[in-house]
């Protein structure tokens, strides 16, 4: 959660959607689609690899964050 969805970072202000009001909460990546780069078994199971890049699947999230975040 980040209260009333503010925060400062390197001395730059960024808001939030207020998802949860008054706050945000788990991000926006949770709602986006990701690409998948790499699937398939193992012996003890199968496995898929997502990835997410704010400016491939969230462009207009990009003024909200103060990187081209990128999770894997």
């Amino acid at each position: 959660r980040i209260r009333e969805g503010r925060y400062t970072f390197d001395g730059v202000g960024y808001q939030l959607p207020l998802n949860k009001p008054p706050h945000a909460i788990h991000g926006f990546a949770i709602e986006a689609p990701w690409e998948v780069v790499d699937h398939g078994e193992a012996p003890d199971g199968a496995f898929v690899t997502g990835r997410f890049q704010i400016t491939s699947q969230a462009p207009p999230m990009r003024d909200h964050w103060p990187a081209d975040a990128v999770l894997e």
